[in-house]
This record gives C-alpha cells, structure tokens and sequence, in this order.
C-alpha cells in the first residue's frame, strides 16, 4: 500500500496538546484532513502550518456524523481515522507500506501514555482505523462511535499511541456529557444485547470498585508509579459519573412517571 492511496482524517476541538505531535507523526501523507469543531485556542494555526493538511471546520452534533463529514472530504478511498491525541509510531506507517490490503478495513491497538508515560497495559480496546469508506459508515453508540462494515477486521501489528496531554479539568469537565449519553444507552438497551462490561455497569455499586482494581492488579499499572495510579483512578472516577447519570436519569424518569 502507498501513503499516497490514504488520507488521513482527524478530528479536533481545543487540541492545542495535542494536535502538533499528532500532525508531526503524518508529515508522509500528502494529504491529511482535519475536521474542528469550534476551536478557541491555537488548534487551527499549528494545524494550518503543515502543508499537507486541509483544515475544514463543522459545527458538532454527534461524533458519528462528524466523523462521516470528515471522511466525505477525503481525496481518497482508504481512510486513516484518528483522533487529535493519537500519535501514529514511525513501525505503524512501515507496517502501512508493506501491507497487501487483503481486507477492506483494519484495526489498530493502542500503547496508553499519561503525560508522555507509556502503561503496560490499559482498557482501550483495538477499533477500526484503517478502512475504505466506499464500504464503511460511521454510526453513534452510546457517546461515541461505531465503524459499521461487513465481514471482520485483521489486527495490525503495530500499536497507535494514545497520549492526550490536555488539562485533566478538561477530561472531567468531558466526562459528564459523554455519560449522559451512556446513561441513556444502557437504559435502552436489553441486557442481553450488552457485553459484560455493560451489564455490570446496570448493577450499578460493582463497576466503580472493580475496574481500578482490575487496572492496578490485572493490568498491571500498579507497577507504573505514578502514571499508573492517575488511570486507575481516572477509570474509577469515569464509572461514578456513570453510576450518578444512570441514578439521575432514572430519578428523572420516575418524577416525570409520577
């Protein structure tokens, strides 16, 4: 496969952190397509200096219709999806010239960093990155998205590094919507049709506890100092705000029922 054949896709808002290490890791791709959706900080000027970027600018609604706008203006078939924090390793784009494109889309795993950090091991699964949009479409899920495609996806070898270095108010202050929206997904969704992590999520007290847990001694962070700690904990902390919105929304269904 030829960079030239794949353009790489990004979407941003308030990346400042981020969004120059990202852009430095695609300098090899002729083109690269950034999607903002209403930055205030220097996001558009760092992205606007790099000669092969096309800046495009929409106003949010959900990611699966922001991610299928940013797509629609490829120049090419083959998408690289990334986000602003996703650093693409040097290993990853040698993988990409030397791969045969059996398939029509490809997954990618992910090396978790916290502040520039590398973990063992984190709870970010493998998604879909690389794929021809001709046959895949974006759909939402809960408060994120979901790469629909037929058949299945061969894992990449090499991983995508995951290093947000945004303020950690900014991660809170995110949180609370994203849960709303995840609240308002396992309600109306059958347990059956959960995995299992979302179907101990609707036993609402175990969640909070366990995945810290599972993280520290499972996963092995405990061994990663500090950096370890700081996601432990940033995992618990995400399953509260959980457990508060699924309580909420069901309190709020309940006076409205009343």
């Amino acid at each position: 496969m030829k960079l030239e054949d794949i353009t790489a896709v990004v979407l941003c808002r308030d990346e400042q952190d981020n969004i120059g290490r990202t852009l430095e890791r695609l300098v090899r791709f002729p083109q690269v397509v950034v999607l903002d959706s209403g930055s205030t900080d220097a996001t558009e000027a760092i992205a606007r200096s790099f000669p092969n970027v096309h800046w495009a600018s929409r106003s949010f609604d959900c990611h699966a219709n922001q991610w299928n706008h940013a797509v629609s203006l490829a120049s090419s078939d083959w998408i690289l999806s990334l986000d602003a924090d996703y650093q693409v390793p040097s290993g990853f784009l040698d993988e990409l010239l030397e791969l045969e494109a059996k398939a029509p889309v490809y997954r990618a795993a992910f090396r978790f960093l916290v502040q520039g950090t590398a973990l063992r091991a984190a709870l970010l699964p493998p998604r879909a990155v690389l794929f021809r949009k001709s046959i895949a479409r974006y759909e939402q899920d809960g408060h994120t998205q979901s790469l629909v495609y037929p058949g299945s996806a061969p894992l990449l070898d090499s991983p995508i590094d995951h290093d947000d270095r945004k303020p950690l108010s900014r991660w809170i202050a995110a949180q609370g919507k994203y849960m709303d929206l995840e609240a308002a997904k396992l309600q109306r969704t059958s347990t059956r049709n959960l995995d299992w992590p979302d179907r101990l999520r609707k036993l609402w007290v175990i969640m909070p506890w366990l995945v810290p847990l599972h993280v520290l001694f499972v996963r092995g962070a405990l061994l990663d100092g500090m950096a370890g700690w700081h996601y432990a904990l940033s995992r618990g902390v995400a399953e509260w705000i959980l457990l508060l919105s699924i309580l909420d929304l069901k309190l709020r269904n309940r006076r409205m029922q009343s």
